[in-house]
C-alpha cells in the first residue's frame, strides 16, 4: 500500500480530509474457507497456537516481473508475496 511512513501519512491525511475510510480489503480473509479456519483457530479448536511457521512456495515466473519490483509492487516481494503468510498469522490471533 505504501513504501514509506511519509506515503502512509499522506494517504491517512487525504482520507481524513475527504471523510473517507482508508483500508485494504484483502480478499483471502473474506473467502469462506479461510474465514472458517480463522474462526476455528480463534475459538481454540486447534489448541493454543504457540508458533506459526509460514512459507509461501508459489512459482513467481520470470525473475524480473512486477512482483519483484519495489516500484511496481509497492515494496517488492514482501508486500507482494509475503503478505499471504503475514495475513494468515494475523488471522489466527
Amino acid at each position: 500500500m505504501a513504501t514509506s511512513v511519509a506515503e502512509v501519512q499522506n494517504m491517512v491525511t487525504a482520507c481524513h480530509d475527504a471523510g473517507r475510510l482508508l483500508m485494504i480489503a484483502y480478499r483471502c480473509q473474506y473467502e469462506s474457507c479461510n474465514a472458517e479456519v480463522a474462526c476455528q483457530a480463534r475459538a481454540g479448536r486447534f489448541g493454543d497456537i504457540r508458533l506459526i511457521d509460514a512459507v509461501n512456495v508459489q512459482h513467481q515466473g520470470a525473475p524480473h516481473q512486477w512482483r519483484q519490483s519495489r516500484a511496481l509492487a509497492s515494496g517488492g516481494a514482501l508486500p507482494g508475496i509475503g503478505l499471504y503468510c503475514l495475513n494468515t498469522a494475523r488471522a489466527a490471533g
